[in-house]
């Protein structure tokens, strides 16, 4: 894949409940919600993963894997209007992403396998998923993801804090617009994920309103995460 644009700094912590709404009110006064934000500041984040039967993907993840590609479809507030494929790249502990929207027709091929009219699309997200469909076997959809999000941006830094919450899975079959998939939630008490990104770095004026946390940097992956949880134990 050509290099994209831009890579950025991403850490990951898991919050309680308590923990994510002193945040969440120290954000909103200090931070700008994102623009797509409903009236309780967040939106539903449904996305669909992709792996081999080896389940590649899932194992890089899991061992450490410095550099590595991972895909999904992304959907918001339980809606088929606007789907977006994505690819994650991670290289030496940086991020980045490639989109390109999909159709609803579009969609559907993937779920059955059919990716041939990737090599129709420009876009290197949609060339890249279709090189790694010919080389990963059995690449198909792996599981449902579903949270809400809150979000809040700062252009100094061009800072992203997302807080991701209600976190659960869904097998894939129950990719089914219709009706209401059998979910898993993966936080019985109901933790929060909470994510930063940036490029170069975090104004003063963030950085003070995470005194008083007792913050660990982890290794999350909501992807993981809900696999395990419908699946019932890791996969290694």
């Amino acid at each position: 894949m050509a290099k994209p644009r831009n890579y950025r700094t991403e850490s990951k912590y898991i919050l309680n409940g308590a923990y994510a709404d002193v945040l969440s009110q120290r954000l909103k006064f200090m931070m700008k919600p994102d623009a797509n934000a409903d009236e309780h500041g967040g939106y539903r984040v449904t996305s669909v993963y992709f792996d081999d039967i080896f389940m590649r993907a899932y194992r890089q993840k899991i061992d450490g894997v410095a550099d590595r590609i991972k895909f999904r479809i992304r959907m918001y507030n339980d809606s088929d209007v606007f789907m977006v494929l994505e690819a994650k790249i991670k290289i030496a502990g940086k991020i980045a992403k490639e989109n390109v929207v999909i159709s609803k027709e579009e969609f559907a091929s993937l779920l059955k396998g059919d990716y041939g009219f990737l090599l129709n699309r420009p876009e290197p997200a949609a060339q890249e998923m279709y090189k790694q469909s010919r080389v990963w076997a059995g690449f198909r959809p792996s599981v449902i993801v579903d949270y809400y999000r809150k979000v809040y941006v700062c252009p100094y830094g061009n800072v992203r804090i997302s807080l991701d919450s209600e976190l659960r899975g869904a097998f894939p079959k129950d990719i089914v617009f219709d009706r209401t998939p059998s979910w898993l939630y993966v936080f019985p008490n109901g933790q929060t994920v909470l994510e930063i990104k940036f490029d170069r770095y975090i104004p003063s004026h963030i950085k003070q309103m995470f005194s008083g946390f007792e913050l660990t940097r982890q290794s999350v992956s909501k992807y993981t995460l809900c696999l395990e949880k419908i699946r019932g134990t890791t996969l290694l």
